[in-house]
């Protein structure tokens, strides 16, 4: 990827935007990235510069964005304190450049660590690739519950929600709270079947002392109205009685792949009775106008797996 420095106040580098955040705050967006067909969303790196460490908050899907962020932060001599690289979850958007700071420290929860093992020995098992370098740098520090860094109120805190082993981190200067994928624009992507547990986690959110609120893509919040919304969406999801009615493309991709997720890990920890619930639904309403996807190919290989979960069950 070629790699243009352009210096005026906002765009340091082609296909990446700088924001300055709080007081020692810095985000990095980057455009285009596309999970499903046809729904394109940005990835949103967050940096602080504490008094003792340098911390980054996610390290995007492909290490060109690292090491673009890694270009920005040498030009403004950021590097010379230990690095803390913090991974939110171990969705591969999240952690694909991990290894470009070579003697960074990266912190994870205990069981984003382990999801990464397991993700990463089965991706190299495919022959089919999804990214470009099959090798990851791992957590080298886990916690539980909660990490501090009291000399650069800078904490790490367990939130499951948008996946089990999701995590956040709060910057205790400047009120800046990074969530990853608990929140989601424009409405909350579900993987995991603990919803109870989803909603107790974006409720401890609308407690914190916030004045910016980061997530992983698209969106900065200057307050919770858009947590109250996700909530609202989410124990509707709960009971199946969501308003498709003004759905966009984004929103039913959203929408559907919650299901099928939900339904594999219940699946997955043996609950086979309630998956089928949740296979059922979204193939009643996988040709629906605002579900259906627009791209053929996943519509297929969305119907073939849910033929596969649903025959003679």
């Amino acid at each position: 990827m070629l790699m243009i420095k352009v210096y005026i106040d906002i765009i340091f580098f082609v296909f990446m935007k700088v924001q300055k955040i709080g007081s020692r705050g810095f985000l990095f967006t980057f455009p285009d990235f596309i999970p499903y067909p046809q729904v394109p969303m940005s990835i949103q790196i967050y940096v602080i510069n504490g008094k003792n460490h340098l911390f980054i908050c996610d390290t995007g899907i492909e290490k060109e964005q690292m090491i673009m962020l890694k270009d920005y932060l040498k030009d403004k001599n950021l590097l010379s304190k230990p690095i803390i690289i913090f991974n939110s979850h171990f969705h591969m958007d999240h952690i694909g450049g991990n290894g470009v700071f070579e003697t960074a420290q990266i912190i994870s929860h205990i069981s984003c660590r382990a999801n990464m093992v397991q993700t990463m020995e089965r991706i190299k098992k495919e022959k089919k690739a999804r990214l470009k370098d099959k090798s990851i740098a791992y957590p080298t520090i886990i916690f539980q519950e909660r990490m501090v860094f009291p000399q650069d109120n800078v904490e790490f805190f367990y939130s499951p929600g948008h996946s089990e082993d999701s995590a956040s981190c709060y910057d205790q200067l400047d009120k800046v709270l990074y969530v990853g994928d608990n929140l989601v624009d424009p409405l909350p992507f579900l993987t995991w079947h603990r919803i109870d547990r989803y909603l107790i986690t974006l409720q401890n959110y609308c407690n914190f002392d916030t004045k910016v609120i980061i997530l992983g893509h698209n969106l900065v919040l200057n307050d919770i109205s858009f947590i109250e919304e996700s909530i609202n969406y989410i124990e509707k999801f709960r009971d199946f009685d969501i308003d498709i009615t003004d759905f966009t493309p984004r929103h039913s991709a959203w929408y559907r792949w919650s299901f099928i997720y939900i339904g594999l890990d219940l699946k997955d920890k043996g609950k086979d009775k309630e998956a089928l619930k949740y296979f059922k639904h979204i193939k009643d309403l996988i040709r629906h106008p605002k579900i259906k996807p627009l791209d053929e190919e996943e519509l297929g290989e969305i119907e073939g797996f849910l033929k596969e979960e649903l025959e003679n069950k």
